[in-house]
């Protein structure tokens, strides 16, 4: 990328924004170094998996041409018969292994990403090494290396555990920022996730009307009903729908306005 002709040049760089390029830059370098690992772990296991798939196929096709050759039924030959079917389905088998895993696919994906990063990578310390009045601008510049680094994580295929460990060892010993875990998470305070669950229920009031009974008299209980917020615009039933007095000393219950008559 030319980033002379792409961005206007702009004296207002400062210590924390190179501090920030410095520290996406080891960032990107961890994940450059991880996936050229991994693709030469994928490469080699994919090798080792066609030689040998080559080499089984090979040798059941010549055992397949010899008993077919050799028109006797000794014992040996029922032996090779038997060598070859369990050849080749061992070969068809490892070949669906290969197929399956993606070995190829994999390893071509890991060198596409690790050149990318280790461009970006260059780029960032090639800005770094101008002079603040001959960069681009710091804060367009910023923004296109966050947004490159993040669609270059997006994209990258799954590391295993054990080479980002082997990283994270390196980088420590070298005294290099380590790019933090995909597993990590941010745990909130108990006392903000408690306000937080106060806050999600609202207290609304609920007026329960009870049928005219035997003396014709109507009386009125007024309670508190507690609520979720998001559920608080929902019509609610009125207890006048409800006859039956069972069913309303159950609804009396349910909304803590049980009169004692009930």
């Amino acid at each position: 990328m030319n980033t002379r002709q792409r961005f206007r040049p702009d004296p207002n760089w400062t210590n924390a924004i190179e501090q920030v390029l410095t520290e996406i830059g080891e960032e990107i370098k961890g994940y450059k170094w991880m996936n050229i690992t991994a693709a030469a772990q994928q490469g080699s296991l994919y090798n080792r998996l066609y030689i040998a798939l080559v080499v089984i196929t090979s040798l059941a096709g010549v055992l397949a041409a010899v008993v077919s050759a050799v028109q006797t039924e000794a014992d040996y030959i029922v032996g090779l018969k038997i060598t070859v079917s369990v050849l080749s389905f061992t070969g068809s088998a490892l070949g669906t292994v290969i197929r399956f895993m993606r070995l190829e696919e994999k390893t071509v994906a890991h060198k596409s990403l690790a050149g990318r990063f280790a461009s970006l990578e260059n780029n960032i310390r090639r800005q770094l090494s101008l002079e603040r009045t001959a960069r681009p601008s710091a804060t367009v510049y910023l923004d296109w290396v966050s947004s490159s680094y993040d669609n270059l994580f997006q994209s990258m295929p799954i590391v295993s555990d054990k080479i980002q460990d082997h990283w994270r060892e390196i980088a420590m010993r070298n005294h290099i920022n380590v790019p933090s875990p995909s597993e990590d998470t941010i745990e909130e305070p108990v006392d903000l996730k408690n306000r937080q669950l106060q806050e999600l229920f609202a207290h609304s009031a609920v007026t329960v009307r009870e049928s005219p009974g035997d003396d014709d008299e109507k009386k009125q209980h007024t309670g508190t009903l507690r609520r979720r917020r998001s559920v608080s615009r929902a019509p609610i039933a009125s207890l006048e729908d409800f006859n039956d007095p069972a069913m309303r000393y159950q609804l009396g219950r349910l909304f803590g306005l049980a009169d004692e008559r009930l």
